[in-house]
């Protein structure tokens, strides 16, 4: 079965703004729908998961590609002597996300 990851570039919007979608698959092709999740109930004792169909330009086959994803927050710190020569260390870090109104990506 092929692997499928997407997400979208923001949690809401309002009618008439663009959202963009972001694929990586290692199929050839994909199908995509957009629907309105009234529940997601998956429990086999319950109601089950209630969808409502949107119709959109989305509805169509796109074509697959994998692209690369570094999930979570990470650093990668080249080896060096100070750092191997330490037996333990702490790091520690306050992280106060940030974007301001300008089209540059910013953290």
């Amino acid at each position: 079965m092929p692997e499928i990851v997407g997400y979208v570039d923001r949690l809401t919007a309002h009618p008439g703004e663009t959202v963009a979608v972001h694929v990586s698959t290692d199929a050839s092709e994909y199908e995509a729908d957009l629907v309105r999740l009234i529940h997601g109930d998956v429990n086999p004792e319950g109601p089950g998961a209630k969808l409502q169909e949107v119709p959109c330009e989305l509805e169509r086959s796109w074509p697959g590609r994998v692209q690369e994803t570094a999930r979570g927050s990470f650093a990668t710190i080249e080896s060096s002597r100070v750092l191997d020569a330490l037996r333990s260390f702490t790091l520690a870090m306050w992280v106060f996300p940030t974007r301001i109104a300008s089209d540059e990506v910013q953290g």
